[in-house]
């Protein structure tokens, strides 16, 4: 989110911000959380 709006500032369409930085950075971010969530919940 913090470097899509830097981006913006160079001139760039919000369209490639997003393709190029945004799903990779939240499929990166998000899958350690999911698998570190399950094994939270299977360790209980």
């Amino acid at each position: 989110m913090m470097f899509g709006s830097e981006n913006d500032f160079e001139g760039e369409p919000h369209e490639t911000n997003r393709d190029r930085g945004g799903l990779p950075v939240i499929a990166i971010a998000a899958l350690p959380t999911l698998i570190g969530v399950v094994v939270l919940i299977l360790q209980r």
